[in-house]
């Protein structure tokens, strides 16, 4: 009984340090709190995307592939090559456990491109052999962790510009390449319609 006694207490003693080192923020985060805020919830004018409740793997995978040239970024490419794996991994699920709280500013469409957007969205278009992004993003863009990202509640100048980074070659490291595909088959004011759509969505809750 004396020992289980004193076991319970050690335990709850260790529970508040354990506490701590859960949310403290790691010190290679300062330069991403730069541009992606502290609460990870991104700046939309600075091109940086939320990344708040990301899932650490995709957010690891992005690193590694800034640091690997596979994603291009004057910005991203060297801080990323500067960082160890552990200090991606922490990075990563630094970021993946925090909560996206902060309201995206939705951009202004007009009803058709916003029904052009959600049936790109939804179902896709068979005729210029695009699938559908909740294929592979799931239902109301909110993801599918670990490897598709949520893209619903991201600022539609983030969207256009990721889209455009797959058509044009900037971002490869898709490995079945199912992203440049898609994008190589969407005209100009589609990308604007799907920006536009995945904007007015909210974000998803991570538990």
């Amino acid at each position: 009984m004396t020992r289980c006694f004193i076991a319970i207490i050690g335990l709850l003693a260790c529970a508040p340090l354990a506490a701590a080192q859960t949310n403290a923020k790691p010190p290679e985060l300062q330069q991403c709190f730069a541009c992606h805020g502290t609460g990870g919830e991104g700046k939309p004018d600075l091109g940086a995307p939320r990344i708040a409740a990301q899932s650490a793997e995709y957010l690891r995978k992005q690193l590694e592939s800034y640091a690997q040239g596979t994603r291009s970024s004057a910005i991203m490419e060297p801080i990323a090559q500067g960082l160890s794996a552990s200090q991606m991994q922490a990075a990563a699920v630094y970021f993946s456990q925090l909560a996206t709280s902060i309201a995206t500013r939705k951009t202004k469409t007009t009803p058709a491109a916003w029904l052009r957007g959600r049936q790109l969205a939804q179902w896709g278009d068979e005729a210029r052999h695009v699938q559908a992004c909740a294929n592979c993003h799931g239902p109301q863009g909110r993801g599918e962790p670990p490897v598709a990202p949520y893209i619903a509640g991201l600022d539609a100048r983030y969207v256009t510009a990721a889209i455009a980074a797959w058509k044009n070659g900037d971002r490869r490291n898709d490995a079945g390449q199912q992203m440049a595909t898609v994008a190589a088959a969407l005209r100009s004011n589609d990308i604007v319609a799907l920006a536009a759509y995945f904007s007015r969505l909210p974000a998803p809750q991570r538990t």
